[in-house]
């Protein structure tokens, strides 16, 4: 069971598709070439505009004029300034007028290997999540060649071609490439070029770049304001944001196109976004489900999102997340976006119509997440007229989904009364899902208050069970059985050109602003690093039985030990021997199971220490460095939340540390959160295990942080993920508990078996993680070939997998395909099987061949 290559195909599918309209290329060019041709046509200077030529003190001009007084920002580069506008206030700018937030670095020497620009002193707000392999994106202040964005290496011993190092305690920044005959910038300004809380402001006509805004914040800064309206700007290559929203601002014809978080977001009524281009944005890594990609709308009412062309962003392209309400997406083109296309999440009272929506999370899926359009815990939605294509790749097609997220501003979180009709939804390959799907215990009115219907699809072969309902897999017919798409069609061909992106015409829509003058499509050049890149996976692990040896292992620092020995109980005593016990308390002992050598959680409880865990906390804070081994067998990889396996916090957004399973690309992670001096509460760190490295089977996993900021996660006694988490742990709070299994909110369970879990208060060295490993497994049984039974399709044609013998179809395999034998029914006439993807489902037992082997034979 190889993993499956998760690799962002965004440009992949600009090369095969030649009838594809991206419609005018813009030609990244050093200095004016660039601007030239980014600026909308030539335009008459505004009557009494008061003029600003590069150079000038921009607010100084501001603040001597009176309020809505009309500004000209002359052609030219306005560097490291911030705008705070008075009400009625308006800026245009002249053709090639550029706003930036970098200085233009000239002075190099060498050191080494490496070229290196002295006295930078700038240091900006540090914010946001990332993802593993982009560790420093929450550093603002990035390195530009040429306009491209270096990315930002963890440490000088990482710097090579096409990154840079940036010593905030020498003032240096270290790179590679040789910067003879090329621009080279850095970002300065973390203020933004707008900022403020003025009321009807006008932003039209400039280049606004290479702002050093951290994540969250943007180059316009209009969180607080009213009624700005922000028209035909190319907005780009700003560390955080292009644009933040507020309230009746209207965001109308602008290319908002490679800023290194995300290209619109937040909190705002009465907003319209209409005719942008949102585009190749998080080019600093981000996690793209924490906050990256195209868009994120929060807390809106009566937003319209109508017209844009989105595509090639690394996370979602149209977001809605958290309290959303009365939204209408329309007329939009969402494709090649890395994460869903469309993505309403707990939110409410929706439209999403008439949008073309292609190609958005081209990779192979588990579940229904990652789908062209998909509704999250969240009610009153229709889904009509969209033209939605699932690459061959992988991805889904339009889902509807419900986990347990609590109430929000309108009400339950729930996915009810949410409607699905007149789509086209096409499957170019045999893969992706269309329904609803749920994680959680339901009533009847989560399958029944919602529809599927008067939809028409296409599939490459009638037999494919493209459909969820119920918790099964469903074919056409099968769906209509269960209810859905009785007046719903599955058609012979494909639609005529559906593998085309249409050509985006900006301007069309008949509520376009009369004073909105057309901008040409951007095109930006080729990432400068893949932030998805998944590393080798680590070996197979083995299952192991029993007991963990405990003789000889290390305790030098040993804070806290736990071995599950009770067998009976609602107490889990800590054997660490000191005189100040941490023990753990079971909430709902009925939601566990004892054995002789190990805690088997079966649902959601909290186990915790009575009231703070402090001289945990305080001997960590005093020695900057930490070990956290846990002997654990999952209840399932697909976990998420993160869920909790062990954590010294305060609730879910306030934490000292926490070792987390999450999900990622479909595969289960460990997720890593540590509060340092650097960091938010929430403790959002740069660390995820990748690949193929968290199993169903006993694991000891062990976290290390030392005193430099160096954090190694082993599995196994393999190091999985590695990376520099800066800060000290200074701010560590005494007053957290420790708990396992969940949060102590109690809203992130955890389940699984615990063995073991140990906490020092240093940092272990390789040595000694091999030396507790080794002594681990002294004392189990260990089963290296966990599933000894291989069957081997023997028919001649694809053959069906069922969700249960007999029952609805899953997925389809090829003959000779071979899966893992994992059960049978009764008389032996199903065979229970799991697929490479770590799906189970039933074929009859006719249909394989089955023969001794081991997992590793399958790959």
């Amino acid at each position: 069971m190889k993993p499956q290559n998760s690799s962002r195909h965004f440009f992949r599918r600009i090369a095969v598709r030649p009838t594809v309209t991206r419609g005018l290329i813009f030609c990244w060019l050093v200095g004016f070439a660039a601007l030239l041709s980014s600026s909308v046509a030539a335009q008459s200077n505004p009557a009494g505009a008061i003029g600003i030529n590069p150079g000038d003190n921009i607010q100084s001009i501001v603040n001597s004029n009176p309020a809505g007084s009309t500004f000209l920002l002359r052609t030219g580069y306005h560097r490291q300034q911030t705008i705070i506008p008075r009400d009625g206030d308006t800026f245009i700018g002249e053709d090639g007028a550029v706003l930036s937030g970098a200085r233009i670095l000239s002075d190099f020497s060498r050191e080494g290997n490496y070229w290196v620009a002295t006295n930078q002193t700038q240091e900006n707000r540090q914010a946001g999540e990332c993802d593993g392999s982009a560790p420093r994106c929450r550093y603002s202040e990035d390195l530009y060649f040429d306009d491209q964005p270096l990315k930002h290496a963890s440490s000088l011993g990482n710097v090579g071609p096409g990154s840079f190092y940036f010593d905030y305690g020498a003032n240096k920044i270290y790179f590679a490439d040789d910067p003879t005959n090329h621009v080279v910038e850095a970002s300065v300004n973390g203020d933004g070029a707008f900022n403020g809380s003025a009321a009807n402001v006008t932003i039209e006509n400039l280049t606004i770049e290479k702002y050093a805004v951290s994540a969250q914040r943007a180059a316009i800064r209009g969180d607080n304001t009213y009624n700005w309206a922000v028209r035909s700007n190319v907005i780009r290559l700003n560390h955080g944001g292009g644009i933040r929203m507020g309230d009746a601002m209207q965001i109308v014809n602008n290319r908002i196109v490679q800023n290194g978080q995300i290209g619109i977001g937040g909190i705002g009524d009465n907003v319209l976004v209409q005719d942008n281009q949102i585009a190749y944005n998080n080019y600093a890594g981000f996690a793209s489900g924490w906050e990256a990609g195209g868009t994120k709308f929060v807390d809106t009412r009566n937003l319209v999102v109508r017209n844009n062309y989105v595509h090639d962003n690394i996370g979602p392209g149209l977001w809605t997340d958290i309290d959303n309400i009365d939204v209408l997406i329309e007329n939009n083109i969402v494709v090649d976006n890395y994460s869903m296309g469309i993505f309403h999440e707990i939110s409410y009272a929706a439209i999403i119509r008439n949008n073309v929506v292609m190609y958005n999370n081209a990779r192979p899926t588990s579940w229904v997440y990652g789908a062209q359009i998909l509704i999250s815990s969240s009610s009153d939605t229709d889904v009509y007229g969209n033209r939605v294509v699932i690459s061959e790749v992988g991805g889904n097609g339009i889902t509807v989904v419900q986990q347990s997220r609590g109430t929000g501003s309108y009400g339950p979180r729930v996915s009810l009364n949410n409607h699905v009709y007149e789509n086209t939804i096409v499957h170019l390959a045999a893969d992706g899902q269309n329904g609803l799907a749920t994680d959680m215990n339901v009533d009847g009115s989560f399958w029944t208050s919602s529809s599927f219907n008067n939809n028409t699809y296409y599939l490459p072969f009638e037999g494919y069970a493209a459909w969820t309902w119920y918790h099964n897999r469903h074919t056409f017919s099968s769906l209509q059985q269960v209810g859905q798409e009785s007046a719903g069609m599955l058609v012979n061909e494909a639609p005529e050109n559906i593998r085309a992106v249409p050509t985006w015409m900006p301007g069309d829509t008949a509520t376009a602003s009369t004073s909105t003058m057309l901008l040409s499509v951007q095109q930006a050049p080729p990432l400068v690093f893949n932030p998805y890149e998944q590393d080798a996976p680590i070996a197979d692990a083995a299952v192991l039985e029993g007991s963990i040896g405990l003789e000889g292992r290390t305790t030098e620092g040993l804070q806290a030990l736990y071995v599950f020995n009770h067998g009976v109980g609602d107490v889990i005593r800590d054997q660490s021997g000191s005189d100040e016990p941490l023990d753990l308390y079971i909430t709902d002992p009925g939601a566990v199971t004892w054995t002789d050598n190990m805690l088997r959680v079966n649902r959601s409880v909290l186990i915790h220490t009575l009231g703070a865990a402090a001289r945990l906390n305080e001997a960590i804070k005093s020695s900057g460095a930490f070990t956290i081994e846990a002997w654990i067998d999952p209840a399932t990889t697909q976990q998420s939340g993160p869920a909790r396996v062990l954590t010294l916090s305060d609730s879910t957004l306030t934490r000292n540390f926490t070792l987390g399973q999450d999900m990622l690309d479909g595969r289960g992670v460990f997720d890593i959160r540590l509060r340092t001096t650097q960091s938010d509460e929430n403790g959002d760190t740069n660390l995820q295990s990748r690949g193929r490295s968290l199993y169903d089977g006993l694991m000891q996993v062990i976290l290390i942080h030392d005193a430099q900021g160096g954090t190694t996660l082993y599995i196994n006694n393999e190091v999985v993920a590695q990376g520099i988490v800066d800060g000290s742990l200074d701010v560590w709070h005494e007053d957290y508990s420790l708990a396992l299994a969940n949060e102590v909110s109690g809203d992130r369970p955890w389940l699984g078996d615990y063995y073991l879990v140990a906490i020092y208060d240093r940092a272990l060295n390789a040595e000694q993680v091999a030396q507790n490993y080794n002594i681990g497994l002294s004392e189990v049984v260990s089963l290296p070939d966990r599933r000894v039974e291989i069957g081997t399709v023997t028919a001649d044609v694809n053959i069906n997998v069922r969700g249960e013998p007999n029952g609805g179809v899953i997925s389809i395999l090829d003959p000779g395909a071979k899966v893992l034998i994992v059960g049978t029914n009764e008389d032996e006439s199903w065979m229970q099987v799991e697929l490479s993807d770590g799906q189970q489902g039933w074929i009859a037992s006719f249909l394989l061949s089955v023969e001794e082997g081991s997992v590793t034979d399958l790959e």
